[in-house]
């Protein structure tokens, strides 16, 4: 009687493989077999309907949970390209008892072709970092947006560990780190959240010249007095303080870009001497601003732009930002 295989499962070791990188292929399962019988693993590496290569090893069951690994370097060329991975469990003389199957990525670097997750847990003493992205293993994600891991949108590092971010939160750049190391081990970008023209009303009581106004004088405040927008053109003192900012993080740690995020309004405002301009061509040119800065530092470096409820797509798509997504709120959803 041929043993039950369940739960045949198969773990990459990278988000994708750059071109001649080797891969590691991790394929358990679990069995009710009486006793140790020889069975043959193969997998079959395949690309659309043509199969590439077939590697054959053995293979026990036992009653147990099982693990066979197998290492395979995927074709250079071309890239970017995607593979399948066919896995089955057969006895010696080939019939199958159980197959699994799942996909990968052959690529230069990850923007092109994005899967972009995220983080937000970043307390002091966090010790699941390689739990957690081996969780996002399973889902190809190649990218992660660290969501408000700083201490304030107006400075993003502090020499205070921990720190108490602007909510109120315990955070650390110590369990930051180990999260972007875990992610590099797996080919995963680490891209740092920014918000574009966010900043304290602390920070606004100091540089009330720096900020974005409304039609009868006031600040244009997001939230309940939680932060001030602040002006995004290119020659405004915001700009050259926050672009400084870029810098140091690309300069202090080891994340590999900038996420730039925005609020999808205003999209018009008046500076300080009153002037009213439209916000989208600023902040497609702090985005050409911003890629300067990352290209300074990284080789691969990336910047993602978030364009929250389509706007201003048109504006900011031909920008040199390498992803611009969109943050669908109403009247895209319902």
């Amino acid at each position: 009687m041929m043993p039950t295989i369940t739960a045949l499962d198969i773990v990459l070791d990278r988000a994708f493989y750059r071109p001649g990188e080797e891969m590691t292929v991790s394929v358990t399962w679990r069995d009710d077999a009486a006793q140790m019988t020889e069975m043959r693993l193969q997998a079959k590496i395949t690309y659309l309907t043509a199969v590439l290569d077939t590697i054959e090893q053995d293979a026990a069951v036992g009653g147990d949970e099982q693990t066979a690994v197998f290492a395979y370097t995927p074709p250079a060329s071309p890239a970017p390209r995607g593979y399948g991975l066919d896995v089955c469990l057969e006895t010696t003389g080939g019939e199958p008892l159980a197959c699994a199957h799942t996909a990968f990525d052959v690529l230069d670097v990850w923007t092109q072709t994005p899967r972009y997750g995220f983080l937000s847990d970043f307390a002091p003493g966090r010790d699941d970092s390689e739990a957690t992205l081996d969780s996002l293993l399973r889902y190809h994600i190649n990218g992660l947006q660290f969501y408000d891991w700083m201490y304030r949108h107006e400075q993003l590092l502090t020499e205070d560990e921990p720190y108490t971010d602007l909510l109120g939160r315990r955070l650390s750049l110590a369990t930051t780190e180990k999260l972007i190391a875990a992610a590099h081990d797996r080919n995963m970008a680490a891209m740092p959240y920014t918000a574009v023209y966010a900043a304290s009303i602390p920070f606004y009581e100091d540089h009330r010249d720096w900020a974005l106004y409304e039609a009868n004088g006031k600040p244009h405040y997001f939230g309940e007095n939680f932060l001030v927008y602040m002006d995004p053109r290119p020659d405004s003192d915001w700009t050259k303080h926050l672009l400084d900012q870029f810098d140091q993080v690309l300069r202090q740690t080891d994340f590999d870009g900038i996420h730039l995020d925005q609020y999808g309004a205003p999209k018009e405002a008046f500076d300080r001497f009153g002037h009213k301009f439209n916000l989208a061509q600023p902040l497609a040119d702090l985005i050409d601003a911003t890629k300067s800065v990352v290209d300074d530092q990284r080789t691969d470096g990336a910047v993602v732009f978030n364009a929250v409820t389509n706007w201003p797509v048109e504006t900011v798509a031909p920008a040199n930002q390498n992803i611009v997504y969109i943050e669908v709120w109403e009247p895209y959803v319902w």
